[in-house]
């Protein structure tokens, strides 16, 4: 029988992705184990714990275990879920042999119930993910992936948990898709014998769960936006378990009757949803963030195991002092580009900025400040290309991923707009405030997910330096080369006009 929903949140005024969106509610509480549903006779109290986007941050899993534990004591109902991305972030995972092991242990230990996959989790390769998801304590789910001759198994679309008292609560996987590639945002190569189907238009096929289960939940890694799109598009969800974007969600809203969900990121928040089913049929939901920070109480087996997996004293070798501490994504993206165009001898180099993961480098640094900056082992790939074809290479970036995204090194470029953010040209100088000649080829380098990622005009194919992007940030640190250059130094210009 569907759920009847008791819609009693009142929308308000969302923030763009990745910052703390706000809405009106009736109520925040910060985590004392509180119960907001009183259970009575044909009552069921379930709580679901939930987190997105863990980039390998492990620390805090020893805080979610005890919360966790705290409630499973308290209640016959609890389960804890996955909305993707736990690869790709931190080097203690990242570099561990085998890559990701840390992320599947703590997830078995803590009693992970289901996982969406993201993005990332092909980070490190279809032969360590499909080893990842044998060994799996728990269901690894996604709707819209299909698995033609690829080394993974081809992931369920969705899985259904059972309460004590026999109620079923359906959980579809969705994975984000980006309009520019189409595919999910991470090296093209790792994708060989997998296609990827639209998210929404999957969804829809999926609409009998509403009526088959007696609730039906998302576990998306869409991004905020794609997930309030799904919400106005299924109606038939009573809840959507988000990630990928980054977004805190401090008081949950609902859209035409669907809560959505998020904890941010990195395991800063673990997020809490409480639900109360009266006869069978869903009546109440309320959700909440749990700040780690205030939680003061580790399980000592959980805490042991991290305490295990950060012992590397590689990871922690110092490699380099600077004279001063660099800071932001200018700055950060300076550093990359810079190094990739002096320790190749290029003319230019280009990174994308999402590609670089680390916002800030102290004066002493180790190699997992390395890794941090760049966790997905890419190498760089050389091209001969004319000024005209750097420019289509500005307009991909300008018009499918993000404006002014690409950081630069070898030149400055200004994109022309209109008033309605529509690209009209793209100017390019040398560092030196040169005109580049038109007539000229110049040898560029960018990272091997770009060449691979992104189209742009390109009559040289681009051959492999086969150097990856750590190595060369290790030589230009140690070198400390141009590094004084390197701050407050603006590559990236947009130009309003009417």
């Amino acid at each position: 029988m569907r759920n009847m929903r008791k819609k009693y949140l009142k929308i308000g005024v969302y923030g763009s992705i990745g910052i703390v969106l706000t809405v009106l509610f009736y109520g925040i509480f910060s985590w004392d184990g509180f119960s907001f549903l009183r259970t009575g006779k044909n009552e069921v109290r379930v709580v679901i714990f939930h987190v997105n986007d863990v980039h390998g941050e492990i620390v805090n899993f020893a805080k979610i275990a005890s919360v966790i534990n705290q409630e499973r004591k308290k209640c016959s109902n609890v389960f804890f879920v996955s909305a993707g991305d736990n690869f790709s972030g931190n080097p203690y995972v990242d570099k561990h042999i085998p890559k990701g092991e840390p992320i599947l242990k703590l997830l078995n230990k803590v009693g992970c119930d289901i996982q969406v996959l993201g993005n990332h989790e092909f980070d490190y390769g279809q032969q360590v993910l499909a080893d990842y998801m044998s060994r799996a304590g728990f269901k690894i789910i996604c709707a819209n992936i299909k698995v033609k001759n690829g080394i993974i198994p081809q992931p369920e679309p969705f899985a259904v948990l059972k309460t004590a008292e026999g109620l079923r609560i359906a959980f579809l996987g969705l994975l984000q898709i980006s309009r520019a590639t189409r595919i999910p945002d991470s090296n093209p190569e790792h994708f060989e014998g997998i296609v990827f189907t639209d998210e929404i238009e999957t969804a829809l096929k999926y609409r009998y769960l509403g009526q088959d289960n007696d609730m039906f939940v998302a576990l998306t890694h869409l991004g905020y936006y794609k997930d309030e799109k799904l919400a106005r598009n299924l109606g038939e969800l009573d809840l959507i378990i988000g990630g990928h974007s980054h977004s805190v969600i401090e008081e949950p809203g609902e859209i035409n009757g669907v809560l959505i969900v998020q904890t941010g990121s990195r395991n800063k928040y673990l997020g809490r949803i409480e639900l109360l089913f009266v006869s069978g049929q869903l009546t109440g939901k309320k959700a909440e963030l749990i700040d780690l920070k205030q939680i003061e109480s580790e399980t000592p087996e959980v805490k042991q195991m991290i305490e295990e997996f950060m012992r590397n004293p590689e990871l922690n070798r110092v490699i380099a002092r600077l004279p001063k501490p660099l800071q932001g994504k200018q700055e950060m993206g300076n550093l990359v580009t810079d190094a990739i165009r002096h320790t190749l001898n290029l003319d230019v180099a280009f990174y994308n900025s999402g590609g670089i993961r680390l916002n800030r480098l102290f004066k002493t640094v180790r190699m997992k400040d390395i890794y941090a900056i760049e966790p997905f082992d890419n190498e760089i790939v050389l091209f001969e290309m004319t000024p005209e074809e750097i420019r289509s290479l500005i307009r991909f970036d300008y018009e499918h991923i993000e404006p002014l995204d690409l950081q630069v090194s070898g030149l400055e470029y200004t994109v022309i707009v209109s008033m309605e953010k529509k690209l009209l040209a793209v100017e390019l100088k040398t560092t030196g405030n040169n005109e580049l000649d038109e007539d000229k080829t110049y040898t560029v380098g960018m990272n091997n997910y770009m060449a691979s990622a992104y189209r742009f005009d390109h009559r040289d194919p681009g051959k492999s330096s086969y150097i990856k992007v750590t190595d060369v940030l290790i030589s230009f640190l140690k070198k400390n080369m141009g590094i004084n250059q390197i701050s407050g130094d603006t590559r990236r210009y947009q130009k309003f006009i009417n």
